[in-house]
């Protein structure tokens, strides 16, 4: 089994990521943290004050060792929200404000340029207040917005929407683990550039060379996908990746190298050491030169590709096998893996909430356990056979390890992972450092670096392309796959029982994977079965647009009054019908009803096996004693109108204006009718 004297990081990891996941689940107040409080205090009671108790007692000390990590987890995520500190900008923001900032990030293109900004100072009613947190904001895709700019905004943050539609990708969980909790959308006339070069020198000289490289790639690549996938896999910028670049690579299990993780920081960081022995040589007294400028190389290529979550993680787990090294010291690989999880998560304890995060060390780790043991399974005589299945073996581990939480994520699983793996992870430790020289010629001489673009280009052409064709063999993609967190527990339980196996030898344990598997056999059934008898109707929240659906087993019917783009309808949707496994989609006109399906259309009312759903206007002269279930406003209503409606429910459209909604809902306040609003609380699902 595992020595965990050999691991010390690892037994102080796994308490620590239990205290995080706990307090992001529990959310507790701060008074309750007096429950939890003084286990931050009872192991150096028995450690230095009743040190023969706690010998004595060795498991109740080590028990209260754990619970010391898991509560200063709790700890670390309490005080991790920046909207809960008393100088938060979000306390002093009223109808007019000016909010002064530096541009923390370099912005990012979409359809329009998104920034983060680092906000210092908030003016409110000629007052000026010292403030700190972030503020994600939205300006017009023509804005000349960059790291370290100093800015003043005349706008009105507001907090992030709740998620539009069921299961659909909830950008305000998503932006509240990057510590942001307010974006605002600014006009032409609404900002105003203070100063430039604010931020740190180091980074600003960073963004500044990227920035310069990224002209670079544009200037000897004339492909833009080919400049696209450059631009992602050498400098971590994904503004010029195409959709169709995204789903190539996605769906071939190729998309680990168009994120900089700890492939490009390896291949960087081993670069660095041959280039610091050629130039200090071997000598002993000279190591610790070699590590400092080894180290400082490495982190610059983490600031300049953004420091993302992989791109920090590989980072900080190869400067400190490095410092190993230097110190002769050869520690676990584990332990080092450990090591970093355990210091970046001190750093910031929402990381591990990050896909990426989980992804890369997930990876790692499986890279790490499992490829020794799938490479022995078969020698080959021919070295070239050899590396083929050495870079296999490389992409199988990692697939075993990462699949459950893949699929959990992004609901498709590649089969041609390993093909592409052979392809594409030769080609990025090739690709990586040509590019790399080629920047550092284009300072020397733009001509040489144009010539050797050419090579270059070439080569990411080569690359590219070959991902595009095997990505139209649809057979080696299962997609729109579901899997809850139960599922992805007892994959994660499988696998390491069957990790536990492989280091211990009992065979005993095999017992655990075929009780495992049963239970994830029924859990998979019992998915089935939901889905099988689900009954549902389900409003969704589509931008000036009314859409319902109607939900029987794997069968969708669902009505758009406003023929929705296939682009519009596929974004609402897709989530949900992945979560319902739905096979069969059936579009409904105006005047079609579906007495098979339980679905009757009658003028302005439907019914849906007994309830009833009227759609105003029209609305019914004059007061009725007739209920509907369901009132769904598709259109503001004139106040005066509103005594005619006689429901259970009113729902408020996607087009009712948020005056009109407000005007509605106190209406109804005293009357004992429920008032929805998809605008402000996103798509409805009703168990019918």
């Amino acid at each position: 089994m595992i020595n965990w004297k050999a691991h010390p990081f690892l037994r102080l990891l796994l308490p620590l990521i239990v205290g995080i996941w706990l307090e992001d689940w529990l959310r507790w107040t701060p008074s309750r943290y007096l429950f939890v409080l003084p286990f931050l205090f009872l192991p150096f009671f028995f450690r230095y004050v009743a040190f023969k108790v706690a010998f004595r007692h060795r498991g109740l000390y080590g028990l209260l060792v754990n619970l010391f990590f898991i509560v200063f987890g709790f700890v670390l995520v309490s005080y991790r929200p920046e909207i809960y500190q008393d100088n938060h900008f979000g306390k002093y923001i009223d109808g007019d404000n000016y909010l002064v900032g530096i541009v923390a990030k370099p912005p990012t293109h979409k359809t329009r340029l998104n920034a983060l900004l680092s906000i210092k100072e908030i003016i409110t009613n000629n007052a000026t207040h010292a403030v700190r947190g972030h503020l994600y904001v939205s300006f017009p895709d023509t804005a000349n917005i960059h790291y370290g700019q100093l800015i003043a905004l005349h706008v009105k943050p507001k907090p992030f929407s709740k998620v539009a539609n069921p299961y659909a990708f909830d950008f305000r969980r998503w932006q509240y683990y990057q510590n942001v909790h307010y974006q605002a959308f600014a006009k032409e006339n609404q900002w105003i550039v203070l100063a430039e070069n604010q931020g740190n020198r180091i980074a600003n000289m960073a963004f500044r060379l990227r920035k310069r490289f990224q002209k670079v790639l544009h200037r000897i690549i004339n492909n833009s996908r080919d400049v696209g996938v450059a631009s992602a896999l050498v400098l971590g910028v994904k503004d010029d990746l195409s959709e169709d670049t995204k789903e190539a690579f996605s769906s071939t299990g190729a998309m680990h190298v168009l994120a900089v993780s700890g492939l490009h920081v390896g291949i960087v960081s081993i670069g660095l050491r041959y280039l610091m022995l050629a130039i200090f040589g071997r000598a002993k007294a000279r190591r610790w030169w070699r590590l400092v400028f080894q180290l400082a190389g490495v982190w610059f290529f983490v600031l300049l590709t953004g420091a993302s979550a992989s791109v920090l993680r590989a980072g900080v787990m190869f400067s400190i096998v490095e410092i190993g090294l230097a110190l002769d010291r050869r520690a676990s690989i584990f332990n080092s893996i450990a090591a970093s999880a355990f210091l970046l998560l001190l750093w910031n304890p929402f990381l591990l909430f990050q896909v990426g995060f989980q992804l890369s060390y997930l990876a790692l780790s499986g890279i790490v356990f499992f490829q020794p043991h799938i490479y022995k399974l078969w020698v080959f005589e021919s070295s070239a056979l050899d590396f083929i299945w050495k870079l296999s073996s490389i992409s199988m581990a990692a697939q075993i390890s990462t699949f459950p939480i893949g699929i959990y994520y992004f609901h498709h699983f590649p089969l041609s992972f390993f093909l592409s793996g052979m392809v594409v992870v030769p080609a990025a430790t090739i690709l990586l450092p040509f590019t790399i020289v080629v920047f550092l010629f284009d300072f020397l001489s733009p001509a040489i670096a144009d010539f050797l673009g050419k090579a270059l280009a070439f080569l990411y052409h080569l690359n590219t392309e070959f991902i595009f064709r095997l990505s139209h063999f649809e057979w080696m993609k299962l997609n729109d796959i579901y899997f809850s967190k139960w599922t992805v527990l007892l994959c994660f339980g499988m696998i390491g029982s069957i990790g536990a196996w492989i280091i211990s030898g009992r065979k005993q344990l095999i017992f655990y994977v075929l009780g495992l598997l049963t239970l994830l056999s029924l859990e998979r059934n019992v998915l089935k079965y939901q889905s099988a008898n689900r009954s549902e109707i389900i409003f969704f929240k589509v931008p000036k647009a009314d859409a319902i659906g109607f939900i029987s087993g794997p069968h969708l019917a669902h009505y758009d009054r406003d023929s929705l783009a296939q682009k519009k309808w596929k974004y609402a949707t897709q989530a949900l019908k992945i979560r319902y496994g739905i096979t069969q989609e059936t579009p409904l006109s105006e005047k079609v009803s579906s007495p098979d399906f339980g679905l009757v259309k009658a003028n302005n009312f439907w019914n849906y096996k007994g309830r009833i759903i009227e759609m105003v206007p029209p609305i019914l002269p004059g007061p009725r004693d007739f209920k509907s279930n369901i009132i769904y406003v598709t259109e503001n209503l004139d106040t005066n109108t509103l005594s005619h409606l006689n429901a259970d429910t009113i729902l408020l459209g996607n087009q009712v204006s948020r005056k009109n909604a407000e005007q509605i809902k106190q209406f109804f306040l005293e009357r004992d009718v429920i008032v929805y609003n998809l605008r402000e609380e996103g798509g409805w699902i009703i168990d019918n």
